[in-house]
């Protein structure tokens, strides 16, 4: 039996109305396109959105991992599973410090306690606490625990009624210390938190003084321009 050749229509409209786009108009041989984005309806709108910011969230360089309430890992981004060395599915599903327990070689390891802590306080006051510098080992891919040092910031997401629908953990990796003999994780911080405080104190030396400087160029200049060099 032969089939019938069925002929396909050049007019798209009909397929750009299923998509949730408006039609667009032919006039002529010539389409005059309009923006199908702008004229999109709110179901294709949202849809586009959400990989928008999907695609924001997956591709960004800082480091950013999503949790429940309870402290369930609901994701994390690719720089965060770079930074950990782990694979999103040996974390996504699994409460954070089962995922990432304190190193048992060191009896001093303060992570697990101080970002319980933080994460208590933005649970209780809805708002962003940002932690001092956190030593906190984590297991590398080969499988032993590896040094290293944090600068988590953790902050809640919340709906409509101000209820906390999520936790955002975002962690900057931190210089390690080279030399030396090594410290527990509690005196490392210290040592890491005092280091800082000279950084920053110094910092605003520099400041001061440039600042010093900016102004006698400003008063020598005056005093130039009041009284000219005679020739």
């Amino acid at each position: 039996m032969i089939q019938p050749i069925v002929t396909r229509t050049t007019d798209r409209s009909a397929h750009l109305e299923e998509a949730g786009c408006a039609p667009v108009e032919n006039r002529g041989s010539q389409m005059h396109a309009r923006n199908y984005p702008n004229f999109r309806s709110p179901s294709a709108l949202q849809i586009q959105a959400f990989s928008v910011y999907r695609a924001l969230f997956e591709t960004a360089p800082h480091a950013y991992l999503v949790l429940t309430p309870d402290l369930v890992i609901v994701e994390g981004n690719a720089a965060y599973l770079r930074s950990t060395d782990r694979q999103r599915d040996h974390l996504v599903g699994r409460q954070m410090f089962e995922a990432f327990p304190d190193n048992p070689a060191d009896p001093g390891a303060t992570g697990v306690q101080n970002l319980s802590a933080s994460f208590a306080r933005i649970l209780g006051g809805r708002r962003q606490d940002v932690m001092p510098i956190q030593r906190y080992d984590v297991v590398g891919l080969d499988g032993k625990f590896q040094p290293r040092c944090w600068k988590p910031v953790n902050w809640p997401i919340l709906d409509d009624a101000g209820s906390v629908i999520a936790l955002v953990h975002h962690v900057v990796k931190m210089p390690m210390r080279e030399t030396g003999p090594r410290l527990s994780s509690a005196a490392y911080s210290e040592e890491l938190r005092q280091t800082t405080q000279e950084l920053l104190t110094k910092t605003f030396e520099l400041v001061d003084e440039a600042e010093l400087l900016a102004m006698q160029r400003e008063t020598l200049a005056r005093g130039v321009t009041r009284h000219p060099p005679r020739r």
